[in-house]
């Protein structure tokens, strides 16, 4: 048997919290950007489910391009003739990363 079993070294220590910190500065930077991506997923529905209302909703005497705020966060809608005979509606927001996004849908006049 050894005489003198304290536990863990320094230096087995250090190469332990080592690898520890490797890891964590590996893996910390994918997990915050999956989950910017959940929230921004969030948003793209929220949007989908605005654009959505507006499509069923959709009148002629009505039609003006407005902006809606919901969970802090600013849609716009913009309505568009299009050659074909359709309205074409999209939906433009900002996402977590600051990224402009858009979304369109159409329906007939």
């Amino acid at each position: 048997m050894c005489k003198n079993c304290n536990g863990f070294t320094l230096i087995e220590m250090l190469v332990s919290l080592g690898i520890w910190l490797l890891v964590a500065t590996i893996l910390l930077p994918s997990f915050i950007q999956i989950s910017l991506e959940r929230k921004n997923e969030e948003l793209k529905s929220i949007a989908q489910q605005i654009l959505n209302e507006e499509l069923r909703m959709y009148d002629l005497t009505t039609l003006h391009d407005k902006t809606i705020r919901r969970n802090d966060v600013l849609y716009t809608i913009r309505w568009e003739f299009t050659e074909n005979g359709t309205m074409k509606a999209c939906i433009r927001w900002q996402d977590y990363t600051k990224r402009a996004v858009e979304r369109c849908g159409y329906t007939k006049k």
